[in-house]
């Protein structure tokens, strides 16, 4: 008996979008994307109001729990399919189109495609995703045992900023490096690198109080620069293609949803000021629970400052230029150093208000946890909205005009790569845009691309994951007698 098999592994962060699950488009502004989209699961496209939804690279739908995907024009849980279009590229240099008609609730069939010249398909194999254990903290665990960087914001007790190894039994969190974790404590070097956010910052999504370990990234690289002996390695170092830092939040509630956070700001350029500091390869961030980005992130005045970089996360969070934890008033100032006496958002000196977004730049890969509509892979025409991929990363202020007269248009611009496996773990609040008559989210226009650096292998973020794909080409039986 002789067998050969067809055995690929596909970069993730090679695709615009890579969903293992359904995945939704339906933005309410114009959007284009470029980049391959692959779903594993059912895909739904759309766009809203006269608006138009453009797709410049190839459409995959692949095999969910082996059973084939289908593609839909509307909305999963209302059909919606009215005066707008969905244009999908028919050629790979993406100078010619076709649009997608409305069909109901109804699957595209093969034949129905054949205008896109194979740009869209469906029926593809399925393909073997890493387990969602791959990204836990704990020992064992692929990305913690790896990490150059594990630091934890420890709840059980007094709060305290803790530095780790990968070190212990199987499924612990690592054992507590005293050296290193004095540094970022009270009267340690670096204690202003690597902070605790008190429940000062309040996510109305979760209406919650977050428990906040926040993360200065330029002092977190000046500090290890200054400190690399007793960290044990160079901001240069390539062992993993790069640098991991792994960072989580332990507390009663570390396995089930939470009001815990990770913040990553003052992360515009992903280099250390030191003189004479080496520069780093590439920086992924891996986080078991809710990422927060402040700011601008990875996007340096100068383009060879740009680095390889990748957030892995349950959820992913983005908060503009001009936000402030503590917001009274519209005028985008932290009003607790303005006089009021705010411990939190939920005081009444300092009540909950729109928060006006300023325009911000992320150059990122993003992986992380999205709701499902209707609850899951089913629901089609059912369930509550998940705010589709266009609402992956989950908003907090307003970047519209049309909400509000004293704001301005606010672009986020972002050069990334979008991969969902599955729902978050330790969020469970549900997609929403207002707050009695208040907006607590409006959208930013979406100047987003696929980060096209991330075609090079030798450009992919440090552990970038992977997909397998197996196929068997040829089966042989010979028999001797």
């Amino acid at each position: 008996l002789g067998m050969n098999f067809l055995n690929r592994s596909v970069p993730m962060f090679q695709f615009m979008a890579f969903y293992d699950k359904d995945l939704e488009i339906t933005p309410g502004s114009d959007m284009t994307l470029n980049g391959p989209i692959h779903s594993n699961g059912n895909a739904f496209l759309n766009a809203q109001g006269g608006d138009t939804l453009t797709l410049e690279g190839q459409l995959t739908i692949g095999t969910y729990n082996g059973v084939g995907s289908d593609l839909y024009r509307g909305r999963k849980h209302n059909f919606n399919c009215n005066n707008n279009s969905v244009d999908i590229a028919t050629n790979a240099d993406a100078s010619s189109f076709a649009s997608l008609p409305c069909n109901s609730h109804t699957p595209f069939t093969e034949a129905d495609l054949t205008a896109f010249n194979d740009r869209v398909q469906l029926g593809l194999e399925e393909l073997d995703i890493p387990p969602a254990e791959t990204f836990e903290v704990g020992v064992g665990n692929t990305y913690f045992d790896n990490a150059d960087l594990i630091v934890v914001l420890d709840l059980f007790g007094t709060p305290s900023i803790e530095v780790r190894d990968s070190t212990g039994s199987a499924g612990s969190n690592g054992t507590i490096n005293a050296t290193l974790t004095a540094l970022f404590n009270v009267g340690g070097s670096c204690n202003a690198a690597i902070t605790h956010a008190d429940e000062t910052f309040y996510n109305l999504r979760e209406d919650a109080a977050i428990e906040m370990l926040d993360i200065d990234m330029q002092a977190l690289l000046n500090c290890i620069d200054s400190n690399s002996a007793s960290f044990g390695f160079e901001l240069d170092d390539n062992t993993q293609d790069g640098l991991v830092f792994y960072f989580s939040v332990l507390g009663a509630q570390s396995g089930a949803a939470n009001n815990y956070g990770v913040r990553l700001r003052n992360g515009d350029t992903l280099h250390s000021t030191n003189a004479g500091a080496p520069t780093p390869e590439g920086l992924t961030v891996v986080t078991d629970q809710a990422a927060y980005i402040q700011g601008d992130y990875n996007s340096p005045a100068s383009a060879s400052d740009w680095v390889p970089a990748a957030v892995i996360s349950d959820s992913f969070n983005v908060l503009s230029n001009a936000w402030s934890d503590y917001e009274n008033d519209g005028d985008g100032i932290n009003d607790s150093g303005g006089g009021l006496a705010c411990t939190n958002d939920t005081d009444a000196a300092c009540p909950w208000e729109e928060r006006m977004a300023t325009n911000t730049d992320i150059n990122v890969a993003v992986l992380t946890g999205t709701t499902s509509t209707g609850g899951g892979e089913g629901g089609i025409d059912t369930g509550t909205y998940n705010g589709g991929m266009h609402n992956l990363p989950r908003f907090h202020e307003v970047w519209d005009s049309g909400s509000n007269t004293a704001q301005t248009d606010a672009t986020l611009t972002l050069l990334t790569s979008f991969v969902s496996l599955k729902q978050p773990d330790h969020v469970d609040g549900t997609w929403k845009q207002t707050q009695g008559s208040l907006w607590y989210y409006q959208q930013p226009i979406r100047n987003w691309s696929f980060e096209t650096r991330f075609r090079d292998p030798e450009q992919l973020p440090p552990m970038t994951p992977s997909v397998s794909y197996l196929r068997q080409e040829l089966f042989v039986r010979n028999r001797e007698q």
